[in-house]
């Protein structure tokens, strides 16, 4: 471990937003002298058109380069991840053994809403539906969330991507044993209570925490109460970070 560096975090948006939505925590972390990887997801932050064509495969193998060129530049690396985010955080703790801790606000390993689970199961449904308008379930189902930059519709193809990373992460789940930090929102109504459970159930790691915030949804980096998520992220980071003995 280098001394003269700093730890570093990756932080990995949800679908369909961009890095713009992380930009609070990043600026909170950098303030504590953290090196922060705010990174833009293939086919994010450009339109739903170019999301549509994207593949899970390019979110995880564009994650893995923003590790590597991080963890030149850091002591330790922990990753930060958002709904989506949080599943490619999980994905890359799987496969990346030497990553300090992963922080998962609202993560899930298998739908737990009856959309969802359809779009889970019966991919064909892509072909008939195309897109998805966020304008018509942000109220019902992801909070009220402030300044969250975002497309205004989905494509289906890419939900489907997302199930595709899901059932690749459920074949590695147990390879996961880094310190891990689980954020989920009281109010979450795309995760419910057995959502969060099985993913704290599912990892292995001695050192996990769960912490539920009580007021927000989904869109917990933007939603009401993300300052009380903010301070939750900070002190466990803070409590992690390695002494100076540690260091020489």
């Amino acid at each position: 471990m280098v001394a003269s560096l700093a730890p570093g975090v990756l932080l990995i948006h949800g679908l369909g937003t961009n890095h713009k939505s992380m930009m609070k925590i990043a600026k909170l972390l950098e303030e504590q002298n953290f090196i922060v990887d705010n990174t833009d997801l293939p086919g994010h932050n450009t339109s739903p058109e170019d999301l549509k064509d994207t593949e899970w495969t390019e979110w995880t193998e564009h994650t893995q380069r923003r590790l590597e060129s991080l963890k030149t530049k850091s002591s330790e690396v922990f990753i930060l991840g958002a709904s989506l985010g949080s599943v490619i955080s999980l994905y890359l703790g799987a496969n990346n053994s030497n990553i300090a801790g992963l922080i998962l606000c609202s993560t899930a390993l298998k739908p737990f809403n009856f959309k969802s689970w359809f779009v889970y199961n019966f991919s064909i449904i892509q072909h008939f539906i195309r897109y998805i308008s966020l304008n018509k379930i942000i109220s019902k189902y992801l909070g009220i969330p402030k300044d969250w930059k975002r497309y205004e519709k989905i494509p289906v193809s890419s939900l489907i991507q997302a199930t595709k990373l899901l059932k690749e992460l459920k074949k590695r789940i147990k390879k996961i044993n880094q310190p891990i930090l689980i954020i989920q929102a009281k109010n979450d109504r795309i995760i419910n209570r057995r959502g969060r459970k099985q993913v704290y159930n599912a990892i292995k790691s001695e050192d996990k925490t769960f912490v539920e915030i009580q007021r927000g949804g989904h869109i917990i980096m933007s939603d009401e109460n993300y300052d009380q998520a903010f301070d939750i992220i900070t002190k466990w980071l803070l409590e992690r970070e390695p002494s100076e003995s540690d260091s020489r």
